[in-house]
């Protein structure tokens, strides 16, 4: 037991001990008994109702883990020593690490049930958000409306294996479909890495994320090229009535996100933005394009969270997907044999490709990596179809 702990005891015994009649109630800052109701009552004058112009200021730590493994209690909030997990249930403090458990959200009170720290109250989904279950394999995904012209998308990065797929991490082939996990060692595993999360996804390459169905078609399906994208939207590994999103629409998306930042992060308005709107020029502009200054749409999409295992710490503003942000996990991508970048790139495919075996992509990343990738923006690109990225899935 620390010494907050003992001494915290010990002023309860001296307040007990001077007492007039030792009824098992106490009252702190005053000297008149406490309530008939109360076992502890925390007042500062008689008054009927607000009796208090003072509050209980609860411990403050800094959690490492809301799971602690047995004997690390007290090291879950930062302390030391060997606590017996029984005799601390109900115990109450309040955590300031608001990443605790990734989301972006998790400072408040919690309190220790005997083998977990429960946040309180129990934070709830956004009215916004709803949840779609994969019939294929039960995999449920929380998703939002980003607005009329925009839609509807998913909040969660696809995590479907099909039976045609191969776990690697590249080949020379632009039709190979193959997947792998993001930080898989090796890269050629099927076996789930201890830092994976459900959340991660997988990912992919384009051929895999479209299930071939533009193998060797080598036009430019880019806005501004006049086909805007796909014939058909193609669904590819997404669900039915789910389809692999085009350059154009990624384009739709972001522009939502810039112009309405408020919505998805904790940002309070475009006005922190450089310009304030989104500039229509931007559809068509390759490499990154977005605001100038230290705030931007790259990061109010992206999660404020680092990830298991990973190093470094991101700048991201998104909500948390349960309240409504599409919280871009920074999970890397693959090539040639090897998966790089996890915890520094996300990388999403769009459906639209770019002739000679090319898709085009968006990329978003935590450091500035030069002048020509702020991490405020996000670049738009096209690329070789044998990487594995990300990809998320719109509402037809």
């Amino acid at each position: 037991m620390n010494n907050y702990y003992k001494k915290l005891i010990s002023l309860l015994i001296i307040i007990l001990a001077t007492q007039n009649t030792l009824v098992g109630q106490v009252t702190i800052g005053s000297d008149n008994s406490p309530a008939a109701g109360a076992l502890l009552h925390l007042k500062e004058d008689e008054g009927i109702g607000i009796n208090s112009k003072k509050g209980l200021n609860m411990p403050r730590v800094t959690m490492t883990t809301t799971t602690p493994l047995v004997g690390q209690l007290a090291q879950s909030i930062g302390s030391s020593g060997t606590w017996d997990e029984a005799d601390h249930i109900g115990l109450v403090v309040y955590n300031t690490n608001k990443c605790v458990n990734s989301t972006g959200m998790d400072d408040g009170l919690y309190v220790w049930n005997g083998t977990q720290w429960k946040i309180m109250p129990h934070p709830t989904t956004s009215s916004e958000v709803q949840s779609y279950t994969d019939t294929r394999d039960n995999e449920v995904y929380l998703y939002r409306s980003f607005g009329n012209e925009a839609g509807i998308w998913m909040l969660e990065n696809m995590r479907y294996i099909d039976n045609s797929f191969t776990a690697s991490a590249g080949s020379s082939s632009p039709t190979d479909r193959l997947y792998t996990y993001p930080n898989a060692n090796p890269a050629t595993s099927d076996t789930k890495p201890s830092t994976w999360e459900r959340r991660q996804g997988l990912i992919y390459s384009y051929a895999a994320a479209t299930l071939g169905v533009q193998d060797g078609l080598n036009v430019n399906q880019a806005e501004g090229q006049g086909t805007q994208g796909p014939a058909t939207p193609i669904q590819g590994i997404c669900p039915a009535g789910w389809h692999i999103p085009s350059d154009s629409e990624w384009n739709q998306l972001e522009k939502e996100i810039y112009n309405n930042p408020q919505k998805y992060s904790s940002y309070t308005s475009p006005g922190q933005f450089n310009p304030t709107s989104w500039n229509d020029a931007w559809n068509t502009t390759y490499s990154s394009r977005g605001s100038d200054n230290e705030n931007g749409h790259g990061l109010a999409m992206q999660s404020p969270c680092q990830l298991p295992g990973a190093s470094g710490i991101t700048s991201g503003t998104s909500l948390p997907a349960s309240q409504g942000g599409f919280n871009v996990l920074l999970v890397g991508r693959a090539n040639g044999g090897s998966v790089t970048s996890y915890g520094n790139y996300a990388n999403f495919w769009c459906s639209s490709v770019s002739g000679s075996d090319n898709a085009w992509f968006r990329f978003l990343n935590r450091l500035p990596l030069g002048a020509n990738y702020p991490p405020q923006q996000i670049e738009r690109a096209s690329t070789s179809r044998q990487y594995l990225f990300s990809v998320r899935c719109k509402k037809d």
